[in-house]
Parts: C-alpha cells; sequence; structure tokens
C-alpha cells in the first residue's frame, strides 16, 4: 500500500483537476488514458483483415444504426465529462490520528484472531475434532450414516 502524506495527495488532486479542466477546454472527449488503450487496440486490430467487408461505409453503417456516435460503444467512466465531474468541488483530507475525536466506548479486539507470527499448528486433526454433522452424512459407498467413505467397513 502507497502512504501519500497530506501535501502529497492534495498536490496530486489539485493537478488532476487541472488537467481535467484543461482538457474540457480542449473540447476534447476522452481521457488520456482511454486514448492509450485506444491506440493500443487500433495498432492490433491492424493485423487482422476482413476480406467481405467494405470497412469504410460498414463503419459508419454500424454507427448510424446505433445512434452516429462512437461514443456509444465506450464507458461514460472515461469521457471528460467524468473526469471533471471527478476532481470538481472540493477536497477535504483525512487529518492526522492526533486531531480525530476520541472514542465514547472501549476497543477491544477480538480474542478469538490468532495473533501475529504465531507459529502454524501441526497437529493432525482427528475424530474428535470433526463435528458431528460430519458423522450425520451418508456414506458414498454403502449410504448409511456415522461413517464415511474412508472408514466404509464394506469397502474392500
Amino acid at each position: 500500500m502507497v502512504r501519500l502524506s497530506l501535501e502529497q495527495t492534495i498536490e496530486r488532486y489539485t493537478r488532476r483537476s487541472q488537467i481535467a479542466h484543461q482538457l474540457a477546454e480542449q473540447n476534447e472527449l476522452w481521457t488520456g488514458r482511454f486514448k492509450i488503450k485506444w491506440e493500443k487496440n487500433y495498432e492490433s486490430s491492424k493485423r487482422h483483415f476482413v476480406f467481405d467487408w467494405n470497412i469504410p461505409t460498414g463503419v459508419y453503417e454500424v454507427t448510424d444504426r446505433m445512434g452516429g456516435l462512437a461514443r456509444n460503444f465506450v464507458s461514460e467512466h472515461f469521457t471528460i465529462e467524468s473526469y471533471v465531474a471527478t476532481y470538481s468541488g472540493s477536497f477535504s483530507p483525512i487529518g492526522h490520528e492526533a486531531y480525530w475525536p476520541s472514542p465514547s466506548f472501549s476497543m477491544r479486539s477480538n480474542e478469538f484472531y490468532r495473533r501475529p507470527n504465531r507459529p502454524r499448528t501441526t497437529r493432525i486433526p482427528n475424530e474428535m475434532d470433526r463435528g458431528s454433522t460430519v458423522y450425520e452424512r451418508d456414506c458414498g459407498l454403502c449410504r448409511q450414516t456415522g461413517h464415511d467413505r474412508c472408514r466404509c467397513p464394506n469397502r474392500n
């Protein structure tokens, strides 16, 4: 996990907010991340061939049928409007732990959790460790209760 200081977090937020507003002023449709994906997929699509389809007219026919916009095929999360909406408004980061209000209740950890750095158990579980539900199930071979397939008396 990457921990950022308060100054780094605010700087990152303001930088991305400025980028979002610049892209909106330039009337860009897509974010830079989407453009990189688009170019990568466009380059890989050059290796594919369609022999029986007129590509320029086919693309226009598909987009006309779907509403005339290529943006109908792309998630709305990649649009500049969503990007600007993410970084608009105020930013209120959480302060240092020393400034948090003290809780009105006592905090206790779960006593059933295994403590850190405990060695793994090497004991092999036996019949006492199994719950009663194991012995209520039917045997896979003779369909009787009280034992399983490994301990079946009818087994060879």
